[in-house]
């Protein structure tokens, strides 16, 4: 029995943009850290790479997953697997309207 009220609806998670890792913009996606390396997927522990799809949560810039990961975790769990906050409606229009 699937428990709906511990993950985001399918309609919230499409809200959620996506962006497609490029030469162009993997510096503001996706900065060098302190060791001089990028960071990887926190679900999948895998390295972004060029032409992948990727998608940032509402709760913070740097929260930036691989879209099928995301989306298959948000299908079953209702928060941020880093920092555990909870992904709605109302937090993704907010970042869409500072956009």
């Amino acid at each position: 029995e699937t428990d709906y009220s511990k993950r985001v609806p399918p309609d919230v998670i499409k809200m959620i943009d996506s962006h497609i890792i490029t030469k162009e913009n993997i510096e503001k996606l996706l900065p060098l850290n302190d060791e001089n390396e990028r960071d990887v997927c926190c679900i999948c522990m895998t390295n972004f790479n060029f032409s992948e799809s990727v998608k940032i949560l509402p709760c913070n810039d740097k929260h930036i997953f691989h879209k099928d990961c995301i989306e298959k975790w948000l299908s079953h769990n209702k928060a941020c697997p880093n920092c555990r906050k909870e992904v709605t409606r109302s937090n993704i229009n907010k970042i869409k309207m500072f956009a």
